[in-house]
């Protein structure tokens, strides 16, 4: 007897937005769960036939599949992205880069080849968590070095402060400065 395919059987699966686990219908591929089914993938609003974007892809609103038709190929990826790692639009990313001047927050470089990228507060078992959750951890936008100097020192404003002490006042400058060279 030949198996059939994983998507066509039913029992529970993990939604491939929410990542909730929800009972599949025998002989259906659906992929995402009633409520993601239901709801706008960007601003989380309920959808009703006359709200309801026909197109293909992932639901979302007329409103929100009007803001995507302005936006280019790329844009859309990037939106798509942003929508479904942090919880904020490109434009909403776009007012966070602009209100920064176009540049990292803390070294004020302006980015070379790549744009900034998102820092957010990191919290244990947050790859769990949905989007509009991640949204409220969101602090601004920095360049790689400053991204990962930030997760270096994991997020703790004390090693930062001592960090700083040490390169003010640096230790070893303290018992050498007395001593002649040899």
């Amino acid at each position: 007897m030949k198996k059939k395919p994983k998507s066509l059987r039913a029992g529970k699966v993990k939604c491939s937005r929410c990542h909730e686990k929800f009972i599949r219908e025998k002989g259906t591929k659906v992929k995402l769960c009633l409520h993601c089914q239901l709801h706008c993938y960007r601003c989380n609003v309920k959808l009703t036939p006359s709200t309801i974007s026909l197109t293909r892809g992932s639901p979302k609103c007329t409103e929100c599949e009007e803001d995507l038709d302005k936006l280019t190929t790329k844009a859309k990826s990037r939106d798509y992205q942003l929508v479904k790692r942090y919880g904020i639009t490109f434009h909403e990313y776009l007012d966070i880069v602009g209100f920064q001047q176009g540049q990292c927050y803390i070294c004020k470089k302006l980015p070379t080849i790549n744009s900034l990228s998102l820092d957010h507060k990191h919290e244990p078992g947050e790859k769990q968590k949905l989007s509009h959750m991640v949204r409220v951890r969101v602090r601004g936008a920095l360049c790689y070095q400053c991204n990962k100097g930030l997760a270096f020192y994991r997020d703790n404003s004390e090693y930062f402060q001592r960090a700083a002490e040490y390169l003010l006042d640096p230790p070893a400058q303290k018992i050498l400065k007395g001593r002649t060279n040899v």
